[in-house]
């Protein structure tokens, strides 16, 4: 495996590791907001 190749499958990984947490944050966000939205009424 080239390097570039190497370089290029690590940048991938560390992107879909970086939106797959952002994505799990912003869950986590959602459903506290809710949760705070429906303990105000």
């Amino acid at each position: 495996m080239s390097p570039t190749k190497r370089k290029i499958g690590g940048a991938i990984f560390v992107w879909l590791f970086l939106l797959l947490d952002a994505g799990q944050l912003f869950h986590n966000l959602s459903i506290n907001g809710v949760q705070s939205a429906d303990l105000r009424y």
